[in-house]
């Protein structure tokens, strides 16, 4: 068996399969709406590139700044990007007690940590080779397309959350 990190499978280059999903909003009870899970998949998105941006310079053999190509993704995106932060924050204000920008810092962080676990625990190649596509197509995508990515999010993972009735 070669240690060489295996491309990720047709078709998955969105969503690469190195962990298996676990909505990080809903921990401590909580129903969502389609909106929120969509908030949580763009902040999941955002915190994975700036993984990947901080780990795969090197990997990517890149001469380009990668963490300034996420970094740009989040001054393109400042707009949607505050408008998830208080979403999230005032859900999780529903359900925890205390202010929502610190919820949303708390919450931030933990995601932040669990990416940064992940590189662990599958290696920082196989990291960046299962993230490389996904990365630049984020990076790339236009207001239209980063929607249209975001809606296949919900699709993929509606069923791991408690939905609103």
């Amino acid at each position: 068996m070669s240690n060489v990190p295996q491309p990720p499978r047709s078709g998955d280059s969105l969503f690469p399969d190195l962990a298996e999903f676990q909505p990080h909003i809903t921990e401590g009870g909580g129903c969502v709406t389609d909106r929120e899970i969509t908030a949580e998949q763009f902040i999941a998105f955002r915190t994975a590139m700036m993984v990947t941006g901080l780990t795969c310079r090197r990997a990517y053999n890149a001469d380009e700044d990668v963490f300034g190509t996420y970094q740009q993704f989040t001054v393109d995106n400042a707009q949607r990007l505050r408008e998830t932060q208080n979403l999230i924050g005032a859900y999780l204000a529903r359900y925890r007690p205390g202010n929502s920008s610190r919820l949303f810092d708390t919450y931030q962080t933990e995601l932040a940590n669990a990416e940064a676990l992940l590189v662990t625990s599958v290696s920082a190649s196989r990291y960046c080779q299962a993230q490389r596509e996904r990365f630049y197509r984020l990076a790339e995508a236009s207001p239209d397309e980063l929607e249209r990515i975001l809606d296949l999010a919900v699709e993929r993972y509606r069923d791991t959350y408690e939905l609103c009735s």
